[in-house]
């Protein structure tokens, strides 16, 4: 790879996440027994590992990130009021196996040999198809209820970018030699406040409904990856004003995320606020007024050498 990601993470929680079912809160001992201990179990996963979920929880919101792929999942919270849903879990359940299977299918590249690689043998779709899959079976036995949205960005040699879409959450690639964001993911909703989700009685798959963008990056571009609580309360041509004035700057990349979700905490806060989110409710017939009170997940990465 030519480029990794230099990162910063800022997150804001609307209210507390609700506790994980066992295995998962408290981590489980090596002797414990749950539905879910054992669906996991048939899915051949080191006992050990047993509990430990990739990534953080932010609210209902995941976020997972490494030097070569990126991902933030929104968990639909209205499953929180049913007695068996677990929003946030479900978000870290598809963030988690995705990165399973997009690594094992990096190491399936790397075995063949240097004369017969294919580099269609790496998809995040096709990841995130196996993801859905698998913590569909492991949550339908229990049954754990859920549903999430999921943006992702993976790293491909030498210099491709690959952004993978299902709902709301959004993924911009911002070139600061143009001032411009370069290629953007597009949200996707069944209507007003209902995105595309992977879950439970959701007719959505990545297979069906799932979106690529590719994008060849140079050295310097930024990338945001972000849940809706960035975009539905911050205009994209603010973002970009925004991120053009702390680029000139010198602001590091945590620095930037940590103002993108302080600035869209302050919409979402104010009950009179204009909004992107209000202006698609009164584009509806909707009398929505101010911000969209919500999880707030933000990633920003600067492409690096």
């Amino acid at each position: 790879l030519q480029f990794k990601f230099h990162t910063g993470t800022s997150l804001f929680a609307k209210r507390p996440s609700r506790p994980f079912p066992p295995p998962f809160n408290p981590l489980p001992s090596p002797t414990s027994t749950s539905p879910l201990r054992d669906a996991f179990r048939s899915f051949h996963f080191n006992q050990d590992a047993l509990g430990y979920l990739r990534g953080v929880t932010n609210g209902d919101d995941a976020v997972l990130i490494s030097p070569y792929y990126i991902g933030v999942a929104d968990g639909v919270g209205a499953w929180n009021t049913r007695p068996q849903g677990h929003a946030a879990l479900w978000s870290r359940l598809i963030l988690h196996f995705w990165a399973i299977e997009i690594e094992q299918q990096v190491l399936r590249y790397n075995s063949q040999s240097a004369s017969d690689r294919d580099m269609r043998v790496i998809s995040p779709l096709s990841a995130l198809q196996a993801s859905y899959e698998t913590t569909t079976a492991i949550t339908t036995s229990v049954p754990i209820l859920g549903t999430t949205t999921a943006c992702i960005a993976l790293l491909l040699p030498p210099t491709t970018l690959l952004l993978t879409n299902l709902g709301d959450s959004q993924a911009f690639v911002f070139r600061p030699s143009e001032n411009k964001f370069i290629a953007r993911t597009e949200e996707q909703w069944h209507w007003f406040d209902c995105p595309r989700q992977l879950g439970t009685n959701s007719p959505d798959t990545p297979e069906k409904e799932g979106k690529v963008v590719e994008v060849q990056l140079e050295e310097e571009d930024v990338l945001v990856v972000a849940t809706d609580g960035l975009m539905d309360n911050l205009w994209e041509a603010e973002v970009t004003k925004d991120l053009m004035e702390w680029i000139k700057a010198g602001e590091v990349e945590q620095n930037m995320a940590e103002n993108l979700v302080e600035k869209a905490k302050a919409v979402a806060g104010d009950p009179w606020g204009l909004s992107p989110y209000m202006e698609r409710a009164v584009e509806q017939g909707l009398g929505i007024e101010g911000g969209k009170w919500d999880d707030i997940s933000v990633v920003v990465a600067r492409c690096k050498k």
